[in-house]
């Protein structure tokens, strides 16, 4: 929504791809192609049949559509990036093939894998106790499993899950690495890139994540940023808003790429948080990019300020009373609140990043500021739920 309101404000007729009849950015679009952002066949006869021009084809915060952006824009002939580089962002075994053949490093053992047996394999060659497995063309942390010998005989089961949220049915496997996870998001402009902001990621569970903290205070910052610009760059990549993630190793210093989007990181990230915290209005070089305006060179203060985007986790059951959201939306510093629930709905607890209850993004000038307003937010917003057999209050 963010990035399509800032294209409409800027005057631009819409045209919004979207499979559901009545999506949230529909009050805004000036027409509607019902479809799935995948199917480019479809796409292609809508445009052909309404006779549709277009100066540029974009989305953000989602990899759904970054493949079919790259690829109808080569169609049309419209600025974008390669559908080849874009696939090093958005498949995570081409991802690991590029830093492996770029002899990067920076990445944990990896092999595809499409059946047991090839799991099997890669545990029986690769010296650790714990593997990883996703699907190569995921988004949300749908689809991840944590294999080791105590759970092997369950290994065929979760293959398949993780598959079934692959596009392309393909999975890959990897060495569990430990450390502490950082995301880190950035800004592509005509194949320059720079590093705006890190933050430190905490976890529900395996996957899911609870609080990005901003600034990180990330002890070999310096070195990461170095790779992490080199990376992006050696990709290929020429314009685009850019999302990472990271396992660092704060006793070593070692670190390990987990994933690298092309594309804003989800929940407002681009839109309302990395503009406060690095002093770069995001969108605007974005689209200053995009339509061929010049550019000045950026330079962004990361440890300007302090924000954190973190999520709600109540007890599961039927939710019998909601309090203390307007009082917590008052807060100086509240930029968002939102519950994705209402009194008399069942929540659970998330098994991935869309399963999760609700969200908060809060702003101060300091680390220790931000860590006051988020303990005054939580004690303010109370959810009341109850299970078969007992009320619970959290």
């Amino acid at each position: 929504m963010p990035w399509f309101n800032f294209l409409k404000e800027k005057g631009h007729y819409m045209v919004l791809v979207d499979p559901g009849t009545s999506p949230p950015c529909l009050a805004f679009a000036d027409e509607h192609i019902i479809c799935n952002a995948r199917d480019i066949d479809h796409i292609l006869q809508e445009i052909e049949h309404r006779n549709l021009r277009f100066d540029f084809i974009t989305s953000d915060q989602t990899d759904v559509a970054c493949d079919t952006i790259a690829q109808l824009s080569g169609l049309l002939n419209l600025p974008a990036n390669s559908p080849e580089v874009v696939g090093r962002f958005t498949d995570k075994v081409s991802n690991r093939t590029f830093l492996k053949q770029a002899n990067m490093g920076h990445f944990p053992a990896f092999a595809e894998v499409t059946t047991v047996d090839e799991l099997y394999g890669f545990f029986g060659e690769c010296p650790c106790n714990q593997l990883i497995l996703k699907p190569a063309d995921a988004q949300s942390s749908r689809g991840i499993y944590i294999l080791n010998e105590a759970n092997r005989d369950q290994w065929n089961v979760y293959l398949e899950q993780s598959l079934a949220y692959s596009n392309s049915k393909r999975c890959i496997i990897e060495e569990f690495v430990l450390g502490a996870e950082f995301t880190v998001e950035g800004l592509c402009l005509n194949g320059k890139h720079a590093t705006l902001a890190i933050s430190r990621k905490k976890h529900f569970r395996t996957g899911i994540a609870s609080e990005l903290f901003y600034p990180a205070e990330l002890q070999n910052e310096k070195e990461l940023i170095a790779f992490h610009n080199h990376y992006v760059e050696a990709t290929g990549l020429n314009s685009a808003i850019t999302h990472a993630e990271y396992i660092v190793d704060e006793i070593t210093g070692m670190f390990w790429m987990l994933e690298c989007a092309c594309r804003g990181g989800g929940t407002l990230i681009p839109s309302h948080i990395v503009p406060w915290v690095s002093g770069c209005d995001v969108y605007q070089r974005y689209y200053n990019a995009i339509t061929g305006q010049s550019n000045a060179d950026l330079e962004a203060d990361m440890d300007k300020k302090a924000a954190v985007l973190f999520f709600f986790e109540f007890a599961a059951g039927e939710v019998t009373q909601i309090s203390g959201l307007d009082n917590a939306r008052n807060v100086p510093g509240v930029e968002r609140l939102e519950l994705e629930f209402k009194v008399g709905d069942t929540i659970h607890h998330a098994a991935d990043d869309r399963g999760r209850q609700g969200f908060a993004i809060i702003k101060a000038e300091n680390s220790e500021l931000l860590i006051e307003k988020m303990k005054q937010v939580r004690q303010m917003v109370q959810v009341k739920t109850i299970d078969t057999l007992q009320e619970t209050i959290q």
